[in-house]
């Protein structure tokens, strides 16, 4: 027996459902009625963690691979959208599919509960036409990605409900190219996570924050590209040592602690807010800066984390909890 294999995307709000019915290769026999292999009935979705001034991060899939050792792939190469049937690509603008919000894409390929080596997401780049990213003055770009795809770790899968998610950390993977006003989207930041038992992270940004330090105070009012939350893996860590994001290696890097993730805000019904989702259980450390306008995804810019200096904190993270931490002046973190 074998059961149906979904593809998901992450919603930010609940909304129009699109759903797409999905048909491929197989490295094994798709329909032999074996019932005495164990099946998995698996649920994959997309999210990202967004980022500032950009208004689209498009890519356009032609092809999802699910590898396993010294056996073919299972290969998934046409989708059949509500609209239309037998596509051989479909596009997702990451930048509508952030947090943990789900919606089913891919739904009947049926697979057998294994250890899956690496998860292949065959992507169409190099053209605008396939994938680009919008900036904020409407001007497309085209998203590079090296060998034709993103290769990614594997998870188990046993023989039971699963939902797995791609999360997309923009913030590390998404790099600007100023050689030529191209991007490049790479496999860094970029993880494949069981969201079914992963713990979030989430809370509020008092606005007030935003100028409370001298660093901070030409910001215009409403201008929230200077501000950033960052993560980093570990308790009791060197403050003085938590880095911006960059690659690993990058000159200036020796000594500094490279964020788990980054999380740039959104403006919500309750004020600034961001989030973390998909999370491994474990310790970690909190930090807010109001003068992350020049981070990259490349180098080191010594930015100064926390900032203001009281913007700081620890914390514990345990299998499927949603935790709050709310920012504010004058106040350390409450979580």
């Amino acid at each position: 027996m074998r059961s149906s294999l979904k593809y998901l995307l992450a919603l930010p709000l609940l909304g129009l459902l699109l759903q797409m019915q999905g048909c491929g290769t197989c490295g094994f026999d798709c329909s032999d009625g074996n019932d005495n292999e164990a099946a998995a009935s698996l649920t994959l979705s997309f999210s990202d963690a967004p980022l500032e001034d950009l208004k689209e991060v498009v890519i356009e899939v032609s092809a999802i691979e699910f590898r396993r050792d010294n056996l073919d792939p299972i290969v998934v190469e046409t989708f059949d959208l509500a609209t239309s049937s037998g596509r051989e690509s479909f596009k997702i603008d990451l930048l509508q599919f952030p947090g943990i919000q789900s919606q089913e894409i891919l739904t009947g390929l049926t697979v057998p509960a294994d250890f899956y080596d690496e998860i292949f997401i065959e992507i169409l780049s190099g053209d605008v036409n396939h994938s680009y990213v919008l900036d904020d003055e409407d001007m497309s770009r085209v998203i590079n990605v090296d060998d034709s795809g993103l290769l990614l770790s594997g998870r188990q899968v046993d023989a039971e409900n699963q939902d797995i998610t791609v999360e997309f950390g923009l913030a590390r993977a998404l790099k600007f190219n100023a050689n030529d006003d191209t991007y490049t989207l790479d496999e860094e930041g970029v993880r494949v996570v069981q969201d079914s038992l992963d713990p979030s992270l989430g809370g509020i940004v008092d606005e007030d924050l935003f100028t409370a330090a001298v660093e901070c105070d030409d910001m215009e009012d409403g201008d929230n590209a200077w501000n950033r939350v960052y993560l980093y893996e570990g308790t009791g860590l060197d403050l003085d040592s938590l880095g911006d994001v960059f690659t690993e290696g990058a000159a200036g890097s020796a000594g500094k602690i490279a964020p788990y993730a980054a999380s740039t805000l959104t403006l919500g019904p309750n004020g600034w807010q961001f989030s973390f989702g998909y999370l491994p259980s474990g310790g970690y450390t909190l930090a807010f800066s109001c003068n992350a306008q020049e981070d990259d995804a490349r180098t080191v810019q010594d930015i100064t984390i926390p900032l203001p200096a009281d913007q700081v904190v620890q914390l514990s993270l345990s299998t499927q909890e949603n935790v709050s931490c709310d920012l504010e002046l004058q106040e350390s973190p409450r979580c």
